[in-house]
């Protein structure tokens, strides 16, 4: 007996819980729309970050290209001159900024995917904070039509 009186105080509990949340729902999911946008505002500012880094890796990578140009010319000029010693320091030195070129791009290459899927997970979201909203707006104007016919 002990043990349906306590099963029937956590119904009505479970029920009074309920109740609370239902009648507060259209508040909470407002909140959760806050939360949300919030989240997705975060999300675009780490994307702007994300695309600035790349941005200065990109031209730490053009930097290389122009400085392994130029030692080209000059080991071109040393070998012409006939100094080879100097032309295979040079050589060096390219293979030394090739290295680091080729680490470059492949930081380039993950941060344009990282971006890529950062945009796409903001589109996602942000569609469906539109529809949410959508969905909120309906009901709440069905809510405001039924109060308006129980008055009547």
């Amino acid at each position: 007996m002990l043990s349906k009186i306590m099963t029937a105080l956590r119904g009505k509990a479970n029920e009074t819980g309920q109740a609370v949340v239902d009648s507060q729902a259209l508040r909470i999911l407002d909140q959760e729309i806050r939360d949300s946008e919030n989240h997705l505002s975060q999300s675009k500012t780490e994307l702007t970050r994300l695309m600035g880094q790349r941005q200065l890796n990109s031209n730490k990578a053009d930097t290389l290209e122009s400085k392994i140009a130029e030692l080209e010319k000059s080991a071109e000029a040393a070998l012409d001159k006939g100094e080879e010693q100097l032309a295979v320091e040079v050589a060096e030195r390219m293979v030394a900024l090739q290295d680091d070129l080729e680490a470059e791009r492949a930081i380039i290459s993950e941060y344009d995917a990282s971006i890529e899927k950062l945009r796409g997970a903001i589109r996602g979201t942000d569609n469906q904070l539109r529809q949410l909203k959508q969905q909120v707006s309906v009901v709440k104007a069905t809510e405001s039509a039924q109060k308006a016919q129980s008055a009547v």
